[in-house]
């Protein structure tokens, strides 16, 4: 899910397999329990606010905690794909750029998120690229259907910054 708004849960014939909380935040559950044949996948989708939610400070008349917007403020509101995944299969990866100075080099730390799918222990290999460079990230055992969070660094000599009118993006291959 790209994103659904605000609180959102997701069944699986009849089976609640995810919350999320977060109008812009991509999630993604695992459909553990798929049957051979007919499934049915049933999301619920809310944006009334709660008195713990920290984006409605004021009291409403409606529920006491805010309304959350107007009627297209929530629901699903970005792309939905369902996707096969097999023995093993990255959730996420981040990097997270490092800088000490506008003009120093740069140190990304890269965290991908490996998932075990199959029945035997494996060890993954995974492979970062970017910026020109390319780094082999630490490899760990990973036990039958464990998830594991490989971490590694890479070093950018001279990022281009952002600057508004001349944008700058950096691609990153997993």
């Amino acid at each position: 899910f790209e994103g659904a708004g605000h609180q959102s849960t997701v069944y699986l014939n009849g089976r609640a397999i995810a919350r999320h909380w977060g109008n812009y935040l991509p999630f993604e559950p695992q459909l553990r329990g798929l049957r051979r044949g007919v499934n049915r996948l049933v999301v619920r989708v809310s944006s009334l606010r709660t008195r713990n939610d920290l984006t409605h400070w004021r009291r409403s008349r409606f529920n006491g905690y805010g309304n959350g917007g107007w009627w297209n403020f929530g629901g699903i509101h970005r792309e939905v794909t369902l996707r096969p995944a097999r023995r093993l299969d990255i959730g996420r990866a981040h990097a997270f750029p490092r800088l000490t100075c506008p003009t120093c080099p740069a140190r990304v730390e890269v965290r991908v998120l490996v998932r075990n799918l199959s029945r035997r222990a494996v060890q993954p290999r995974v492979t970062v690229r970017a910026a020109g460079q390319t780094v082999s990230l630490p490899t760990r055992t990973l036990a039958p259907r464990r998830a594991a969070e490989l971490v590694g660094t890479l070093t950018i000599a001279r990022p281009r910054l952002w600057e508004i009118g001349r944008g700058n993006l950096y691609r990153l291959d997993v």
